[in-house]
């Protein structure tokens, strides 16, 4: 066992008894003991045997002052207000015919976000599936929209007059494919649980490299994780892609 191991485990142990604490202070646990790090080496193999064991990404808090990892006790947050934003993201498959055959029509699903520096790192838009969604329709354009938030949604761009057409589901949706607002890659309708109709559209951008529930939602579809941001905050224009794999 390490020196200085041995030296605090005396030490504790001293002050411990002088308090009257009671125990079995002649034969203490002790992880760094030779044969309890040999158990966990032998329980270590059995979960590599039986494959639990893979390696892969593991979503962290980071410091972009220091440069590194930080735990999450050590993480405080407060209240603040920051702006939001929707954004249209263009249909490119529609399998289900979702939104009709009208090869004419320019059809959208606006999605609803907060964090703006998600926008680059977007690599899906992301609906609950036991939402209602409506396909409503303004000018010739079709939107898929929350039915809760249906009027809020299409009074923030100034278009009350839209026209209400079907509902759906959530997980009807999941399949359909769009465009990234900014970069030639798509963007696929997936679902999760976090989404809520409480604002916004009752669909969510979704950057699995900006934080911890989009990235489990990232690995669940199998998607590649696209980090935009350096380790010190900026943004890259040479993003790093990585996956599970």
């Amino acid at each position: 066992m390490p020196r200085v191991a041995q030296y605090w485990t005396k030490r504790q142990s001293e002050h411990s008894q002088r308090l009257g604490i009671r125990g079995d202070w002649a034969n203490p646990y002790l992880t760094a003991a030779p044969h309890v790090a040999a158990k966990q080496l032998e329980v270590f193999a059995d979960m590599v045997d039986k494959g639990y064991v893979y390696r892969g990404l593991k979503p962290v808090h980071w410091s972009l002052v220091d440069e590194t990892a930080l735990a999450d006790h050590e993480v405080d947050y407060k209240m603040r207000k920051d702006p939001s934003i929707h954004v249209r993201f263009s249909l490119r498959v529609d399998e289900k015919g979702i939104f009709g055959d009208d090869a004419q029509a320019d059809r959208f699903i606006p999605s609803f976000g907060r964090r703006l520096l998600d926008n680059p790192g977007q690599c899906r838009g992301c609906g609950r599936s036991r939402n209602r969604i409506c396909r409503c329709e303004h000018e010739g354009n079709r939107y898929l929209v929350a039915a809760e938030r249906l009027g809020a949604t299409m009074a923030r761009p100034a278009l009350p007059t839209g026209t209400f057409r079907n509902s759906y589901t959530g997980a009807q949706l999941a399949g359909l494919i769009f465009q990234h607002p900014l970069f030639d890659r798509p963007s696929p309708a997936v679902l999760a649980d976090y989404v809520t109709v409480g604002d916004g559209t009752g669909v969510v951008h979704t950057a699995p490299g900006q934080g911890k529930t989009t990235f489990v939602t990232g690995l669940k579809y199998g998607l590649p994780v696209l980090q935009v941001l350096t380790g010190n905050g900026y943004l890259t224009n040479r993003p790093a892609w990585s996956s599970r794999d």
